[in-house]
């Protein structure tokens, strides 16, 4: 179902507002509770009612990541846009009357192309990414924005599972992810609760890094996580940039950079597993 909740709507506010609340390297503990996947009302301690885009942070053991809000536009296609396949610049017209619109408005552009089918819309917008771990197993779970079909979208996870850049076999979703080793793919999601859980093996190594995105069921990828609270929006009201097709007005420019160039290598985690 969609999530229509004005909480959800502060973190775009906020946005602007973005600061650091935890390190690059921290600890992953084992979860004291009752083994089950760890959800979004679990530890009161992780339930703020309002973040700032892009933080990660470890509360009482669980990684949580909290994503900017209807970012979810996919990969920068540059001037020439498949979607549409015509000059994206002459595309910028969105809800006003140009039937070859493929931004939202002329006054709210977006960086990324990618678009949903009609009816699909906001379904692999990562509103939260919660890892938690039970004994030697890690619980993935992936709040959506929408979630209207169980199997509609894709949410991934990528690690670097011995931290050696020199051992990277994997790609996610097609994706280059510099040091992936092992890939994991959760598609059963519960569209009562917007939730998608999975699980996956812990790592050997207790130093690991980890990517996630979440993607259409067509495995176009439209939002990245851990990308940090230097996201940029640069269509800032003024010309060019308002109508140039790498800025938009959603903090999501430097994913549909790295979307379009098809490495996003830059936006990971480093996390290490205490005892």
């Amino acid at each position: 179902m969609p999530c229509t909740s004005q909480t959800k709507l502060i973190a775009l506010s906020l946005s602007a507002l973005l600061v650091a609340c935890g390190s690059d390297d921290t600890a992953l503990s084992n979860n004291p509770g009752s083994g089950t996947p760890v959800n979004p009302q679990e530890t009161a301690q992780c339930n703020e009612q309002s973040w700032f885009a892009g933080v990660t942070e470890i509360c009482n053991g669980v990684l949580v990541y909290r994503d900017y809000v209807y970012d979810d536009y996919g990969a920068d296609t540059g001037l020439l846009s498949p979607s549409p396949a015509l000059l994206n610049l002459a595309s910028r017209g969105g809800q006003l009357g140009n039937p070859l619109a493929n931004t939202p408005g002329l006054l709210s552009p977006t960086a990324g192309d990618s678009r949903y089918p009609a009816g699909a819309e906001s379904t692999a917008d990562l509103v939260e990414l919660r890892i938690s771990r039970q004994g030697n197993t890690y619980t993935a779970t992936f709040e959506m924005n929408a979630l209207y079909d169980a199997g509609q979208t894709i949410a991934a996870i990528a690690l670097d599972s011995d931290n050696n850049p020199a051992t990277s076999t994997e790609t996610l979703l097609g994706l280059t992810v510099q040091g992936a080793d092992v890939v994991y793919e959760f598609n059963a999601g519960n569209p009562d609760s917007n939730l998608i859980t999975g699980t996956f093996p812990a790592p050997a190594s207790k130093l690991f890094k980890i990517w996630a995105v979440t993607a259409q069921n067509s495995s176009e990828v439209m939002n990245v996580a851990f990308r940090g609270t230097d996201e940029e929006a640069g269509a800032e009201g003024t010309i060019p940039a308002q109508v140039l097709p790498n800025k938009g007005n959603w903090w999501e420019d430097k994913q549909a950079a790295a979307l379009g160039a098809g490495d996003i290598s830059p936006f990971l985690h480093k996390s290490t597993a205490a005892n």
